[in-house]
């Protein structure tokens, strides 16, 4: 190995040691830039333009009535897609204030499927064929027609006629919408 004189002392020319420093800085700066660079890719750091062709709908929270109340309207409408999300989402709702699966945004219809089976075994299998439903129409772009808001109306009530009142750890104001679900 080559006796290297890491001090700076010795025969070395100014205009050398400059060009050392010069290439160890642009080495450091390269770097930083590509950290910077990968870490901006792999947080999602995605623009979104007005040109993406995104469609967002927000929903302020509704009860379960609210929910059944807006199938309704969508079958009336013809809205057979709008009516089977409309029936999951009051069963979701339902069963939320039932303290039987969480009221996590976010979480799809198998996870609140395993939820419901850990504490209604045999509602989970309905729920699940619901949900099941209401993915292929809602994200699956299946095309939906009457037979499918009938079959998701039915699957709300058998669900709900399934599930128990009331979890452990629920309050007494979760039963008020059970009174017109009987078992």
């Amino acid at each position: 190995l080559p006796d290297v004189d890491l001090d700076g002392g010795g025969d070395t020319s100014p205009a050398v040691r400059a060009l050392s420093w010069l290439l160890v800085a642009v080495l450091l700066i390269g770097t930083v830039g590509v950290v910077v660079r990968v870490l901006a890719h792999t947080r999602g750091g995605r623009t979104i333009t007005e040109e993406a062709d995104a469609e967002v709908e927000v929903v302020p929270l509704r009860s379960s009535r609210e929910w059944e109340d807006e199938a309704a309207r969508c079958r009336a409408a013809g809205d057979h897609r709008g009516e089977v999300r409309a029936w999951f989402r009051a069963t979701t709702t339902a069963l939320e204030d039932r303290g039987l699966i969480p009221a996590t945004p976010g979480r799809t219809a198998r996870e609140l499927e395993r939820d419901l089976g850990g504490r209604a075994t045999d509602a989970a299998p309905l729920f699940g064929e619901l949900g099941g439903l209401f993915e292929a129409v809602w994200y699956g772009g299946r095309d939906a027609g009457p037979d499918d808001g009938a079959r998701a109306a039915e699957l709300f009530g058998r669900t709900l006629a399934a599930a128990p009142r009331r979890s452990r750890g629920s309050t007494p104001n979760d039963a008020a919408d059970d009174d017109r679900h009987p078992t």
